[in-house]
């Protein structure tokens, strides 16, 4: 358990100046600390997920770009071949 305890001693007198009671505040910051905990865990898993989705992302564009590329490559082969057997004919 982390309990703080706050410098606040109220202090109460009777009417001859005597002490009658205090009042101490404490408060309870577990459920508070480990809530803070979970954030700052949760925080590093996100971060975690969303950089493999950024690698995901960049491969598969990359990938893309590349199959445009081939795409391109075979269609300008076809035409070369196309023109070679007009020209063989």
């Amino acid at each position: 358990m982390d309990v703080s305890v706050h410098s606040c001693d109220y202090q109460y007198f009777s009417s001859r100046y005597r002490s009658v009671y205090s009042v101490i505040i404490a408060t309870d910051f577990t459920l508070q600390k480990l809530a803070r905990q979970k954030l700052i865990e949760s925080e590093q898993e996100l971060k975690k997920r969303v950089s493999e989705l950024e690698k995901f992302y960049e491969m598969s564009i990359g990938r893309e770009m590349k199959m445009k590329e081939l795409k391109k490559e075979i269609k300008r082969l076809n035409d070369e071949l196309a023109h070679c057997r007009q020209k063989m004919t």
